[in-house]
């Protein structure tokens, strides 16, 4: 593993500065001729700009999955979405879920930025992540100034009998039955449907159906992608099966020293913390990371 740089990111962060000019002050030998540059990354967790819920309230239950849809305010071009951490804490008649978001956010200056955007995330809850109460209370642990209250249906019956993607079903059991990644998505008052939930094509790993359908967030068997400017950071427009979607595409590596995000490969960032400026490769969740890879601290790292 390569030295890690110390940039002088101290006054970046304190001083609110749009970059560093200067060469760090531990040069690793072999980065000692690198251009001074703007273009770091460093990650901050910043307040929700949106909560909701994605499927239709009355087929809320205690006994399907609950997905709400989050979003973040960002920078186009400049900042990327990071994860966002779910925190579960069971009550004695309300259950409640904390959300904490991160981004990482782009050290260039704002003119140099295309116009803000919200990105968005799609949180998934399922039967097994609390007590079941049927008041369930989500909110944002950030900025406090969003926050969600669902009333859920209590559906007691039906067993965890395996059901097959596309099949009726009551139960977020009895879709995990069949396949781990599959989830009783509500259909309706009372009833729901084993389907695979994502956010985006990366969430949609098999080739039956590899598309993320952004209307219904289910992975479905169509292309998800024509081009790579369509798929997020990190990502391209891959064959899959005789479909295109978009899949991790990484060629940089982590834990490298750097100066600027361009030094880090396709997919990568410079790093820049207090005193270490070091590459990573940004994910929101797992799927974001190539095989073997899982994502921790909005980072991909080795499992």
């Amino acid at each position: 593993m390569a030295a890690r740089a110390r940039p002088c990111a101290l006054v970046l962060l304190l001083v609110g500065g749009a970059g560093c000019r200067t060469r760090p002050f531990e040069v690793p030998e072999d980065l000692a001729e690198a251009p001074a540059c703007y273009a770091h990354h460093h990650v901050e967790e910043v307040p929700l700009a949106l909560l909701e819920a994605v499927d239709p309230i009355a087929g809320l239950s205690t006994r399907r999955a609950v997905r709400v849809r989050v979003g973040v305010a960002l920078r186009a071009g400049c900042d990327l979405p990071g994860q966002v951490k779910v925190a579960i804490q069971p009550g004695n008649a309300t259950d409640f879920v904390g959300l904490r978001a991160e981004i990482w956010r782009s050290d260039a200056p704002d003119g140099e930025c295309k116009t803000r955007a919200i990105a968005e995330r799609v949180v998934l809850l399922s039967e097994s992540d609390w007590l079941g109460n049927m008041r369930l209370v989500i909110r944002d642990e950030v900025g406090g100034q969003v926050a969600l209250t669902l009333g859920l249906a209590f559906d007691g019956g039906g067993t965890c009998v395996g059901a097959g993607n596309g099949a009726p079903c009551t139960r977020d059991c009895q879709c995990r039955a069949d396949d781990p990644t599959s989830r009783c998505i509500p259909s309706g008052a009372g009833m729901g449907r084993c389907e695979i939930p994502c956010a985006g094509d990366a969430d949609c790993r098999a080739d039956a159906r590899p598309g993320c359908l952004t209307a219904l967030r289910i992975c479905a068997a169509n292309s998800g992608c024509a081009t790579d400017g369509e798929c997020p950071y990190g990502q391209r427009c891959a064959k899959v099966g005789g479909l295109r979607a978009c899949r991790p595409a990484q060629t940089g590596r982590a834990e490298v020293g750097c100066h600027c995000d361009s030094e880090c490969g396709f997919g990568g960032v410079c790093n820049v913390t207090v005193d270490l400026a070091y590459c990573q490769l940004p994910c929101a969740v797992d799927s974001d990371c190539q095989t073997g890879d899982r994502c921790r601290a909005s980072g991909c790292h080795p499992m």
